[in-house]
């Protein structure tokens, strides 16, 4: 049996997963109509994309190869380092282009040194 699939296999596992996501997304949001949804739980949603933008950099950053990273001479715990300054002071974009470039070149510097 070849472990490769073909386009139009591919295509059409594509397609229905888009058909199912939609489907179940569909008939949540049309069975809720208009519910009114508690002030509480309004308040309490909102932190959840910034729980879990934190649980998954943090593990991305401290998780290497399943073992919990000790060194500071790792790329990306300095990169990670670089954007949390950055952060405090410059925007979206500069924390994304500052955090990409300075984890390029501590790669490359890291690489240097081995």
């Amino acid at each position: 049996m070849n472990p490769m699939m073909s386009n139009s296999e591919f295509l059409a596992i594509t397609i229905g997963m888009v058909v199912i996501t939609f489907g179940l997304r569909f008939a949540v949001l049309g069975a809720a109509g208009n519910f009114e949804m508690p002030k509480k739980i309004q308040k309490g949603l909102g932190f959840v994309p910034v729980a879990v933008l934190s649980a998954l950099i943090v593990s991305s950053t401290f998780i290497t190869q399943g073992q919990v990273t000790h060194t500071l001479l790792d790329p990306k715990i300095l990169a990670f380092i670089v954007c949390v300054l950055v952060s405090l002071r410059f925007g979206l974009i500069s924390t994304v282009v500052c955090g990409m470039g300075s984890l390029w070149l501590f790669q490359w510097l890291i690489g240097m040194l081995h």
